[in-house]
């Protein structure tokens, strides 16, 4: 079971919704047995007790609150956490293939993502009720946009040069006197009232199409985004604005990584060759400044790599070796006739493979390749699935708490946290 708060993704808007909400007929992620994601309707939400929860942690920074008890899928089936040791791989989502249904204006999607990175949004004034909204920058083409975007909902821009550090304040006031200034209207409207640690990215934006998301990514990335030799970061004072980041990434098929360095020191790190790539495809384009001449470099340096290259998750773990040694044995094959099937030696088939003592990690085409030579339909699946296996790195006492699970047939799992879970 998991914990109350645990957020579950409606596959039809994009809101992530607590599971304690959830309703009857409400369509989830579930996977499938060729490990596809499908869009399948909650049939009852179950009440299951105030119980002993713990906080599971996964080496990309995914974090879930649910009893010991409750069951994970590892590369050789379904098992309950409690009998899990730390490092064994759980399935998480390679990407959440979600579309919301909004598309604002590109004013407001900019304004909204300038804010959230380089803005000052949290409450001033005597008695602490006036939200403020102001923009700090240097690099001209963000100040440029800011402006631009800003005089589009008809507000007036002032700008103030710091003496020293030459940092641009863009300050926005009422377009007439007894008029309300817009820009903090939009800071109010969408929810954006917060010191830096305590920013979220607005609910709103869960709900945009993947077009809207990719300029709000974009925008983002802009302000506290860094394009760097050999991967993409974005650091927040949030640790939960971090989570939403690496969240709506997921959304676009980009895994990540979430470090944090201290309460106010969080990182959400991108450095897989697929994860690069999908990011100059699909975000590149709506960089602003600097950063996107950078991100050419790093994307041809990625184009070098092998596929998988760079991200742990994007390769196949050790313990899917049973499978391999299922699929040989039931082909009645030798590594030579395996090879042959597929037209490569069979010694560069097997070149590596530990099947009694397995440790390393596999390509995702290899693995294709292996299911291919053994006429495996099931290693051919995993491979070119849509989920990833990332470690459990922490298991720890989080005390009591409501708990929840759902009824999702046929398949009996669903997506929450950004981890598959059973439905037990």
């Amino acid at each position: 079971c998991l914990a109350e708060g645990s957020l579950v993704l409606d596959a039809a808007t994009g809101q992530r919704v607590p599971i304690e909400k959830v309703r009857p007929g409400m369509e989830v992620f579930s996977l499938g047995p060729d490990y596809r994601l499908y869009r399948v309707p909650v049939l009852e939400v179950l009440e299951s007790g105030v119980r002993e929860v713990v906080r599971l942690r996964t080496r990309s920074g995914r974090t879930l609150v649910l009893t010991p008890d409750h069951p994970l899928l590892t590369p050789e089936g379904w098992k309950p956490l409690c009998d899990l040791p730390l490092g064994t791989p759980i399935a998480v989502p390679a990407e959440l293939p979600v579309a919301g249904h909004l598309a604002p204006p590109e004013e407001r999607v900019t304004l909204l993502a300038l804010l959230l990175g380089d803005g000052n949004t949290k409450l001033s004034g005597r008695r602490g009720t006036r939200p403020n909204a102001f923009f700090y920058s240097k690099d001209p083409e963000l100040l440029a946009a800011y402006r631009r975007c800003a005089e589009a909902l008809g507000a007036k821009v002032k700008a103030y040069v710091h003496p020293t550090t030459g940092v641009v304040t863009l300050a926005t006031l009422a377009p007439r006197p007894g008029a309300q200034d817009p820009v903090k209207r939009l800071v109010v409207e969408a929810g954006m009232v917060a010191k830096a640690e305590e920013k979220r990215v607005p609910e709103e934006v869960f709900r945009y199409r993947r077009e809207a998301l990719a300029l709000f990514l974009g925008r983002l990335f802009s302000t506290d985004g860094s394009v760097e030799k050999k991967r993409i970061s974005y650091s927040s004072a949030s640790l939960g604005l971090a989570q939403d980041v690496a969240h709506l990434l997921l959304r676009l098929g980009i895994t990540s990584q979430l470090r944090s360095r201290g309460p106010r020191a969080h990182e959400v790190l991108i450095s897989g060759r697929e994860d690069i790539l999908r990011f100059a495809e699909l975000i590149g384009p709506y960089l602003l400044g600097a950063k996107r001449e950078r991100l050419a470099a790093l994307e041809a340096e990625a184009r070098r790599r092998l596929p998988g290259q760079g991200w742990h998750l994007r390769l196949v773990p050790p313990a899917v070796a049973y499978r391999i040694s299922e699929a040989k044995r039931r082909s009645g094959l030798s590594w030579s006739e395996a090879g042959r099937r597929v037209a490569v030696a069979g010694s560069c088939l097997s070149s590596g493979l530990n099947l009694k003592r397995p440790r390393r990690y596999l390509f995702r085409h290899r693995l294709f390749l292996l299911g291919e030579a053994f006429a495996d339909p099931g290693l051919e699946a995993l491979a070119e699935g849509q989920v990833l296996w990332d470690p459990i790195v922490a298991v720890e006492p989080a005390g009591k708490a409501r708990t929840f699970d759902l009824r999702v047939p046929p398949f009996a799992n669903f997506v929450s946290e950004d981890l598959v879970v059973h439905n037990s």
